[in-house]
């Protein structure tokens, strides 16, 4: 990343999501795709009832901030707009891919349908959030025109996860535990499943959603399609 930023190809910018100046700042007058995945993330840590701002730090970081940018996205498209107005080339906007989570699907029946919002059910603060950041996404779509595109991330796992703490999930802790030689250690009897996906195919998913001329206004689910429960992961 230091070599990157060196020569240019690369460029880091400190901020909060939660400040919209910041937000604004990283969008750059070369920016034309935007990943946004800064969220309060993870069901277990939004579940701690002895933290009693966890609701509104989640409303903060994972509504408020979606907003702050897609506002931004909105105000460069508007820069975009008259750039091709003073030079008379071709309009163009900017894609934006928000990291939705599964969570929201909370604890429908299969099968899932990504169009189907009206079923939604929510349980945590993560996820009750992360899926009003979906809706605000829809509405800049609808209201604005902005190229809004919503990826539902399914269990990432990988490189670099957390083995321990509240942000570790079950493949880090396993992962960690086979590497030291240790037992697995499995909660409840292991009939409980995920849908596991690789971060490299997470993010080749991310990737291709901003890229599909198709996908603007759409929701896609980025997962295996393969149900694992976590006594076979073991």
């Amino acid at each position: 990343a230091k070599d990157a930023q060196k020569d240019g190809t690369f460029q880091l910018i400190e901020g909060d999501v939660k400040t919209y100046e910041d937000v604004r700042r990283a969008m750059s007058d070369d920016v034309t795709f935007v990943f946004h995945l800064a969220a309060m993330s993870k069901v277990r840590p939004t579940l701690d009832v002895t933290k009693e701002d966890m609701v509104g730090f989640c409303v903060a970081t994972n509504v408020l901030g979606t907003e702050h940018v897609l506002r931004a996205v909105r105000a460069r498209d508007a820069a975009l707009a008259q750039k091709a107005k003073d030079d008379g080339s071709e309009p163009r906007k900017v894609r934006v891919v928000y990291a939705g989570s599964s969570t929201y699907y909370g604890n429908q029946p299969t099968p899932f349908d990504e169009e189907r919002t009206h079923l939604r059910t929510t349980t945590t603060p993560y996820a009750t959030t992360k899926a009003q950041g979906e809706d605000l996404m829809r509405l800049y779509y609808t209201m604005y025109d902005v190229q809004a595109v919503v990826a539902r991330l399914f269990m990432v796992y990988g490189p670099g996860e957390p083995t321990e703490g509240e942000h570790s999930a079950v493949t880090g802790r396993f992962f960690d535990a086979a590497s030291r030689g240790r037992a697995l250690e499995i909660e409840g009897d292991g009939a409980q499943f995920r849908d596991f996906i690789h971060v490299e195919d997470a993010a080749r998913g991310l990737i291709l959603a901003s890229l599909a001329p198709e996908a603007p206004g759409r929701t896609v689910n980025i997962g295996s399609g393969v149900s694992v429960t976590v006594r076979e992961l073991a």
